[in-house]
């Protein structure tokens, strides 16, 4: 016989069987029906070599978990075994240490979660705004600087990750709520080259809450990926619309480029221009941001975006789209307003020293 086997045996024998157990097998057995009793096994007489084989059971399985086993799953059998006898004896703790059988109870944390809800929406064909609401676990105050890792939209009912809107996207912070700092309004937004179609299934999407997502000390505070699905039916329809000619043209890239198109909503703006004349391959490793002014009714002028970066401007987000078609090149500026604007009050747009008027247009 092996150490370890005579070690098991040992423990067989000193283990101290309560009296408790006694009562409760007795009282087991007795509550059976007398016909489902074996007559040929006096039930009270074989109680205690009951007890003391199914006690030399469960040490000898908790030995040879102990010796062979990693600790976790020492712990997690014994932790349980414990439980069940405490369970079958009916008895406290108290009772529990008399026979020297210890357990040490914890209970793992639950994951944390975010529940976001959609509480306001604005669209057209090219824009989405977004307000949601985020609540968080109350241990986490919101900031500036608490964000998201990742964000965006797609098209369907589910976040898909083949199927992303392509554009510029935002997730800014509205407000907190005084009374619960960890309860927070978020403005989301995409300004997108794609046509957003009327009452289109959408998603909108987020990854892992954050503090300092962009920057190198982040921080994981809640990791999860959330979605919250919405239909794209237009709230704005109001537009702008004009058309070039081979005259409106404007310096880009040491060169020129000619005005094509021009949409304007309350959401934003949308241009168009021919840049044939500019190499295709440097299309792509060049500058190619330009200067969009509005002409007001009033007299005065809003920067949409320019070339000083101390400028004051109305679009926070936008994106540029090169594309090729009838053997020549194109490039398309879409530009997210900060905030919506009154389109009737805008009687014109620049780009760069180009002037496009916008009266009598539709």
């Amino acid at each position: 016989m092996s150490a370890f086997d005579r070690k098991i045996k040992k423990m067989s024998r000193e283990f101290p069987v309560p009296q408790q157990y006694h009562q409760r097998v007795d009282e087991l057995l007795e509550s059976f029906q007398e016909d489902e009793k074996p007559k040929s096994l006096p039930v009270i007489k074989y109680s205690k070599k009951l007890a003391g084989i199914a006690v030399t059971v469960c040490l000898f399985f908790m030995g040879y978990l102990f010796f062979f086993n990693p600790k976790e799953v020492k712990a997690d059998f014994f932790g349980k075994l414990v439980q069940n006898i405490i369970d079958f004896f009916g008895e406290d703790e108290e009772v529990i240490d008399e026979i020297g059988i210890k357990s040490d109870k914890s209970s793992a944390p639950a994951k944390q979660d975010l529940m976001i809800e959609l509480k306001e929406k604005i669209v057209n064909n090219q824009n989405i705004y977004l307000m949601i609401q985020i609540t968080a676990p109350p241990e986490i105050e919101f900031k500036e600087e608490i964000g998201f890792d990742y964000f965006g939209f797609c098209r369907g009912s589910n976040y898909n990750a083949s199927d992303l809107l392509p554009g510029v996207t935002d997730c800014k912070l509205l407000e907190v709520l005084e009374s619960r700092k960890c309860v927070a309004s978020y403005v989301v937004s995409i300004s997108t080259t794609e046509k957003i179609k009327d009452d289109e299934d959408i998603c909108v999407f987020f990854k892992d809450l954050m503090a300092n997502p962009y920057e190198d000390n982040r921080q994981m505070l809640v990791e999860g990926m959330w979605s919250v699905p919405f239909s794209a039916s237009y709230t704005v329809t109001d537009e702008v619309t004009a058309e070039g000619t081979a005259e409106m043209t404007y310096i880009f890239l040491d060169t020129e480029a000619i005005f094509q198109e021009l949409k304007l909503t309350p959401l934003g703006i949308d241009i168009i221009s021919d840049v044939s004349k500019v190499p295709y391959d440097s299309l792509g490793v060049s500058d190619t941001d330009i200067a969009v002014r509005l002409q007001m009714i009033n007299g005065s002028k809003k920067t949409v975006t320019g070339h000083d970066g101390k400028e004051e401007v109305i679009a926070g987000s936008g994106s540029q789209y090169i594309f090729q078609e009838g053997g020549k090149t194109y490039i398309e500026y879409t530009q997210q307003f900060d905030d919506p604007l009154d389109i009737s009050q805008v009687i014109g747009v620049y780009i760069e020293d180009c002037y496009i008027s916008l009266l009598n247009k539709e």
